[in-house]
């Protein structure tokens, strides 16, 4: 019983065990699985068998013939063929051979030959003496090119001497090697056929290595070329650790053989071009749709959509163009065709563009031809250069330290405060900077340009331009702007506002020379000084009437500037300087023009202004432009072309002569026409004049009023019944009014006239002229007197007409007092002064209801 439980104890134990046993088992079936694959796939990647494509697969498999130590010689005449040599050689009933252990030799013209060895080879013989054979196992192909080719499977084909191979292929020439899947030699034409995954190595004694991988080649050893399609890569490795590389869609490799040794002498490329030349932390990117390495002098072709990167040191290369070459050895690099080549921020563009370099890769040189451009950028500004000749020069920092250009150029900096600076210059010009965005010295040749442009930042800020034939510029100590201003020849500065306004002008200055000095801190002139027959002019940006343009000539002219509008705030002449508006004019040795107030103060020499109608002349003149009025002091001295320019407002008869006013002071008012003289002021025409302390002329009205003791010469008085002969009468009173509409002379207060010996005095006298200034009529009133000869007369008003040379008296009563024929008296007395005959109206003092006539003869 106890036997019995125990046996089914154990059975039931290793039924349990049974799924732990199955499991074991099923992973060591699947292990031996594996590794029986495992050595099935190394025995069949050894296995000598024939797989190669074109392999017959209708031969004989009757065998006729067995021979160890096979050997066998084709030859024409006394010329061989070819060799085949075996350990066993089996002959088929269909002629073919199974070979073991072959070698194969086929001759060619002269004692070159070409060699196969391998494990296994079948032979099928063709007619002309030519067979294909098929080779296995360790298969060397040896070509009379020294090509040697090893793989594991070959067909090579007598009649056209073509040996290939479909899988795994490597290959060698002296010291040339590389591999490859599947491969056909053409031995005749020395060309290799390479199928894809292509890699090829050159070594050479110095160390340097090269490597070129393609998915497809064709090796051309007759040319020394290597045609790399499907995706193609080249790597040099220099000795010294430099490296270039490139891949491209295609690539032609042209080798160099130097007494048996190759060597890659070029690289073109093609479709998606991009090259690499790696120098320890320096690398040169480019990148084209086409291109080409150049071993020697390790230059770089490019073509097409052309970009080319570099950094190094902090100074970041971008260039472009059409087409550019790369001459790493030489450290230059030529764009064409829109090149444009950057240095971090900066950069230069033109047609063509050659850049030399440091030995960091850092920009040393640049020179563009044909529609150059520069630019650089700065923390505080921009600088930009155009020419169509530029050559700039870097500092290893990376900064443009000087830059030249030849034929029409242009140079412009423009500040983040909104100010701009250009020069142009049709020659060339010259600039060295001190450091980013700071000149040091900036010079021309030929006519030059300058600009400089302020914000617009008010109704009169403006731009200013200087020309000239040569311009030198000096800068400030901060490099970034300008300090003085050297334009010689021809030289032109304007000034042109940004806005129109009435009192805003366009202004142009000409000499042969300027000098500017400019304020500290700004590119912004201060004063600007012309010399030698200077000439300015000044255009309104508004017109309106009686405003027109001002010229300026002098021999010396300084002109000072507002700093914050760039506007001229005055003009300083010096030496024969004269002004000039409309009709108006001003002479003088120096004269100072103030903007503000558009005042010309003229000085020194013989102050002089005129317009079409006077000359007026002084010590010192100022020249109100804006208000139409003018100042004038010190030894005045007027002159009115003629009485008609006045508009008849002055008391002088004859047409065809000037009137003459002189005085200490004179206010002109040009736009109402009007003028006041003060300080003994004094006008006369031929003998006739007028002088008191002020006289005031008012043009439109045909008015001239005379203040302050006031004495004139103004008309003669013919005697009745004789026209030949005429008396001139004078006149003193406190004021003298003139009204030349009406031919009439008011006297005002002390009045006293005399004409020859007679004479009348009263508290103001009105005067009557023709138009040839000859008396008509004088009315005298309040207080009269008439002194005669021998006579006088009383009345409140006296009333002398020349036509009849009778004098009218009224009074209360009137009075004549004769020293031989006594006194008359009465309201109204008439003198007859051609007879001497007095006759008269008037009340007697006996009898004074009553009237008294009286009429006598005076002896």
């Amino acid at each position: 019983m106890a036997g019995e439980a125990t046996n089914q104890l154990s059975t039931l134990h290793f039924r349990a065990q049974l799924p732990k046993y199955f499991r074991v088992g099923a992973v060591i079936f699947f292990a031996l699985t594996i590794i029986i694959v495992g050595i099935g796939y190394y025995r069949s990647r050894s296995n000598t068998d024939f797989r190669m494509k074109a392999f017959p697969t209708a031969l004989s498999k009757d065998v006729v013939a067995l021979v160890s130590g096979y050997e066998r010689r084709e030859s024409e005449g006394d010329v061989a063929k070819y060799l085949i040599k075996a350990d066993t050689a089996t002959t088929f009933s269909d002629n073919h051979q199974e070979l073991e252990n072959v070698y194969l030799q086929v001759f060619g013209e002269g004692n070159v030959s070409d060699e196969i060895t391998a494990q296994k080879a079948i032979y099928v013989p063709e007619e002309n003496k030519n067979f294909t054979g098929y080779f296995a196992g360790n298969v060397l192909v040896k070509t009379r090119d020294s090509l040697s080719l090893r793989t594991q499977q070959v067909t090579y084909t007598k009649a056209d001497e073509t040996a290939t191979a479909d899988e795994h292929v490597e290959f060698e020439r002296f010291n040339l090697k590389g591999s490859s899947f599947g491969a056909s030699l053409n031995i005749p034409t020395k060309v290799v056929t390479l199928d894809r995954d292509v890699n090829f190595e050159l070594l050479r004694e110095n160390g340097e290595t090269a490597k070129l991988a393609a998915g497809a080649a064709v090796y051309d050893h007759a040319a020394e070329r290597i045609d790399l399609t499907n995706g193609a890569r080249f790597e040099v490795q220099e000795p010294n650790a430099t490296r270039s590389d490139g891949r491209a869609n295609h690539a032609i490799v042209s080798l160099q053989t130097i007494e048996n040794v190759r060597a890659l002498d070029r690289v073109e490329l093609f479709d998606e071009v991009q090259l690499n030349r790696t120098e320890g932390d320096k690398v040169v990117a480019m990148r084209a749709q086409r291109g080409a390495f150049y071993r020697t002098g390790m230059r770089y072709e490019l073509e097409q959509e052309v970009s080319i990167e570099s950094a190094k040191s902090g100074n970041k290369i971008n260039a472009s163009g059409a087409s550019a070459v790369y001459e790493s050895a030489a450290l230059k690099i030529t764009l064409s065709g829109e090149a444009k080549i950057y240095q971090n921020a900066d950069y230069a563009q033109g047609d063509r563009i050659i850049a030399d370099l440091y030995a960091s890769n850092a920009l040393s040189d640049i020179t563009v031809t044909g529609n150059g451009h520069l630019h650089q950028t700065n923390p505080d500004s921009v600088v930009d250069m155009n020419s169509s000749n530029l050559k700039t020069t870097f500092g290893e920092d990376g900064v443009i330290s000087r830059a030249a250009s030849s034929g029409q150029s242009e140079l412009v900096k423009s500040s983040n405060d909104n100010t701009r600076f250009s020069i142009r210059s049709v020659s060339g010009m010259f600039a060295k900077f001190r450091g980013t965005g700071t000149f040091d010295e900036l010079q021309t040749d030929g006519r030059t340009t300058i600009k400089l442009e302020v914000p617009d930042n008010g109704a009169d800020s403006a731009d200013q331009t200087v020309a000239a034939d040569v311009i030198h510029s000096k800068f400030q100590a901060d490099g970034k702007n300008l300090k003085q201003t050297e334009a010689i020849g021809n030289a032109v500065f304007t000034v042109a506002p940004h806005r129109a306004s009435v009192t805003n002008f366009n202004t142009r200055i000409e000499a042969p020379r300027f000098d500017c000095d400019f304020f500290a801190g700004a590119n912004s002139p201060k004063i600007c000084s012309a010399s030698a027959s200077t000439k300015t002019i000044r255009t309104p940006t508004v017109a309106r009437e009686g405003r027109g343009e001002q010229t300026i000539e002098t021999d010396k002219l300084s002109a000072l500037f507002d700093q914050r509008s760039g506007n001229i705030l005055q003009f300083d002449a010096r030496g024969k300087s004269r002004f000039s508006e409309l009709d108006k004019k001003a002479v003088a040795d120096t004269f100072n023009y103030t903007t503000s107030d558009e005042i010309v103060r003229l000085r020194g020499g013989e102050p002089t202004a005129w317009d079409s109608r006077a000359r007026i002349k002084a010590k010192e003149i100022d020249w109100d432009i804006r208000n139409s009025k003018s100042y004038f002091r010190k030894s005045v001295n007027t002159t009115y072309y003629s009485p008609k320019g006045m508009r008849n407002s002055a008391p002088f008869g004859d047409e065809g002569k000037p009137v003459y006013i002189t005085s200490e002071t004179a206010e002109l008012d040009h736009a109402n026409e009007s003028a006041v003289y003060s300080g003994n002021a004094r006008g006369w025409q031929g003998g006739n004049y007028v002088r008191a302390e002020t006289i005031h002329i008012r043009q439109k009205e045909s008015q001239l009023s005379a203040t302050g003791n006031v004495q004139s010469l103004l008309y003669q008085v013919k005697k009745a019944g004789d026209s030949s002969t005429s008396t001139p009468v004078f006149a003193a009173a406190n004021e003298m009014y003139y009204d030349g509409n009406a031919r009439t002379i008011r006297y005002v207060r002390a009045v006293d006239i005399r004409q020859g010996q007679d004479r009348i005095t009263g508290a103001s006298a009105l005067i009557y002229l023709n138009e040839r200034n000859e008396l008509i009529r004088t009315d005298a009133e309040t207080g009269v007197a008439v002194v005669q000869s021998g006579r006088k007369a009383f009345a409140d008003l006296a009333v002398y007409t020349a036509v009849d040379d009778k004098l009218l008296l009224r009074g209360r009563p009137a009075r004549v007092e004769d020293v031989e024929k006594g006194t008359a008296q009465g309201e109204e007395l008439v003198i007859f002064l051609n007879d001497n005959r007095v006759s008269g109206e008037g009340k007697s003092k006996v009898n004074p209801s009553g009237r008294v006539r009286s009429s006598y003869k005076v002896k």
